[in-house]
Protein backbone atom coordinates (compact mmCIF):
# COMPACT_ATOMS: atom_id res chain seq x y z
CA UNK A 1 0.00 0.00 0.00
CA UNK A 2 1.47 3.36 -0.77
CA UNK A 3 0.95 6.32 1.46
CA UNK A 4 -1.28 9.28 0.73
CA UNK A 5 -1.20 12.49 2.74
CA UNK A 6 -4.90 12.69 4.17
CA UNK A 7 -7.07 15.46 4.04
CA UNK A 8 -8.98 17.83 6.39
CA UNK A 9 -9.92 15.57 9.60
CA UNK A 10 -7.58 12.75 8.80
CA UNK A 11 -10.12 11.61 5.99
CA UNK A 12 -9.21 11.12 2.45
CA UNK A 13 -11.03 10.95 -0.99
CA UNK A 14 -12.11 7.39 -3.11
CA UNK A 15 -9.24 8.21 -5.45
CA UNK A 16 -6.86 8.73 -2.83
CA UNK A 17 -8.31 5.08 -1.22
CA UNK A 18 -8.13 3.74 -4.37
CA UNK A 19 -4.26 4.73 -5.01
CA UNK A 20 -4.01 3.59 -1.36
CA UNK A 21 -4.95 0.12 -2.08
CA UNK A 22 -3.90 -0.34 -5.42
CA UNK A 23 -7.58 -0.86 -7.19
CA UNK A 24 -9.30 1.43 -9.23
CA UNK A 25 -12.01 3.93 -8.00
CA UNK A 26 -15.29 1.99 -9.07
CA UNK A 27 -13.93 -0.41 -6.44
CA UNK A 28 -13.80 2.09 -3.39
CA UNK A 29 -17.09 2.97 -4.52
CA UNK A 30 -18.50 -0.75 -4.86
CA UNK A 31 -16.77 -1.20 -0.99
CA UNK A 32 -19.23 1.60 0.04
CA UNK A 33 -22.37 0.61 -1.92
CA UNK A 34 -22.31 -3.02 -2.11
CA UNK A 35 -20.06 -3.55 1.15
CA UNK A 36 -17.79 -6.65 0.98
CA UNK A 37 -17.06 -9.67 3.03
CA UNK A 38 -14.85 -9.55 6.39
CA UNK A 39 -12.47 -12.27 7.31
CA UNK A 40 -15.40 -13.60 9.50
CA UNK A 41 -17.61 -14.38 6.81
CA UNK A 42 -20.10 -11.23 8.02
CA UNK A 43 -21.03 -8.59 5.40
CA UNK A 44 -19.44 -4.40 6.20
CA UNK A 45 -20.13 -1.28 4.52
CA UNK A 46 -17.43 1.09 4.26
CA UNK A 47 -18.24 4.34 5.50
CA UNK A 48 -18.03 7.48 3.92
CA UNK A 49 -18.74 11.40 4.72
CA UNK A 50 -19.88 13.63 2.08
CA UNK A 51 -17.62 17.08 1.94
CA UNK A 52 -18.37 19.64 -0.69
CA UNK A 53 -19.46 17.09 -3.35
CA UNK A 54 -16.70 14.63 -2.43
CA UNK A 55 -16.71 11.25 -0.43
CA UNK A 56 -14.39 11.18 2.32
CA UNK A 57 -13.05 7.90 3.93
CA UNK A 58 -11.22 6.82 7.06
CA UNK A 59 -7.99 5.46 6.19
CA UNK A 60 -8.20 2.73 8.99
CA UNK A 61 -11.46 1.58 7.35
CA UNK A 62 -10.14 1.42 3.95
CA UNK A 63 -6.97 -0.53 4.60
CA UNK A 64 -9.44 -2.84 6.86
CA UNK A 65 -11.82 -3.65 3.56
CA UNK A 66 -8.51 -4.05 1.46
CA UNK A 67 -7.10 -6.69 3.45
CA UNK A 68 -10.31 -8.41 3.93
CA UNK A 69 -10.73 -8.58 0.04
CA UNK A 70 -7.37 -8.82 -1.08
CA UNK A 71 -6.84 -12.52 -0.28
CA UNK A 72 -10.19 -13.28 -2.04
CA UNK A 73 -8.86 -11.03 -5.32
CA UNK A 74 -5.76 -12.98 -5.25
CA UNK A 75 -4.21 -9.03 -5.13
CA UNK A 76 -0.03 -8.31 -4.17
CA UNK A 77 0.32 -7.24 -0.51
CA UNK A 78 3.15 -5.52 0.54
CA UNK A 79 5.28 -7.27 3.50
CA UNK A 80 4.39 -3.76 5.41
CA UNK A 81 0.68 -3.98 5.56
CA UNK A 82 0.63 -8.07 6.23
Amino acid sequence: MKLVEPGPGGFITTEQAAELCGVKPVTVRNWILRGYTGPDGERYHLAAHRYKRRLLLDPVEVAKAERATAERARRLISPRAA
